[in-house]
């Protein structure tokens, strides 16, 4: 939902849109990593500044149909071929170390935030548009929420690790080769950071001087630790050093090992 008021949106878009830059944007991320917090700051500065822009959650298909006709895009839990997109838009990728990711979904699933949380026996069609693997540790008649509850501690890590894969299989093809003209900013560099972090993003961007003011403002107004509260559980990095016991640190390492060293999270 657009939160800045249509006057104050009027506005910016008279300041910004007869000098509005032109080149198109696009914006990766995963589950858990600021996800919300950059879509809330580009759906408000696409709206005072008359861009058309859309979020794709984790639809890569639409993202594909739709992204050549908009000025700023982004899609979740993905890779993506920049070679591949017809217009040559600036891109940026917020990574995040994966063990956290898993720990931050692991309280986020169990408590159900999402709907397709509670969806009972999911198929792998129900659960496309998180693109995620339907865990082996469910049991017939459960969700995903009834089986992280039933699950000791242990378990339900392995769980979540399992529901991820295909998203740390997208992270792992970003970063073991990330393209030169991508700018890749990590979950820590941004918490409590947002306005200078965003200050990177948009000049990676090409906005000009009026834009950035906004996006500033905006980045620095939506404030991640501030606003989304009640979506960050806990914004401090490291707490699968906390909360791992040895059996799935162990088993992360045999898994992900060389993500790890990609991600510089090693």
């Amino acid at each position: 939902m657009t939160t800045l008021t249509t006057s104050a949106a009027a506005l910016w878009r008279g300041a910004t849109y007869p000098l509005r830059s032109s080149t198109p944007v696009v914006h990766f991320s995963f589950h858990k990593n600021l996800t919300k917090y950059y879509n809330r700051v580009a759906e408000n500065f696409a709206y005072a500044t008359g861009r058309r822009r859309a979020h794709f959650n984790s639809d890569f298909t639409a993202f594909a149909q739709a992204q050549p006709q908009l000025d700023m895009a982004s899609v979740n839990n993905h890779f993506v071929d920049l070679a591949q997109l017809s217009n040559t838009p600036r891109a940026s990728l917020f990574v995040r170390d994966p063990r956290d990711l898993v720990v931050s979904g692991y309280f986020y699933h169990k408590r159900g935030a999402e709907k397709w949380c509670h969806i009972v026996d999911p198929t792998p069609a129900d659960w496309r548009p998180v693109n995620s693997t339907v865990p082996p540790q469910m049991r017939q008649g459960e969700s995903f929420t009834d089986c992280l509850t039933r699950l000791p501690l242990a378990e339900g890590l392995m769980a979540e690790l399992a529901f991820r894969a295909p998203h740390f299989e997208a992270m792992t093809q970003w970063l073991a080769s990330p393209p030169p003209d991508l700018l890749i900013l990590r979950y820590e560099d941004i918490l409590g950071n947002e306005p200078t972090a965003f200050e990177a993003l948009a000049d990676h961007y090409g906005f000009n001087r009026t834009e950035r003011a906004l996006w500033r403002r905006l980045a620095r107004g939506f404030a991640a630790t501030k606003s989304l509260s009640k979506h960050v559980r806990n914004p401090s990095s490291g707490q699968w050093r906390d909360v791992f016991p040895p059996q799935v640190a162990t088993a992360f390492n045999d898994s992900y090992g060389d993500l790890l060293a990609f991600s510089g999270y090693d």
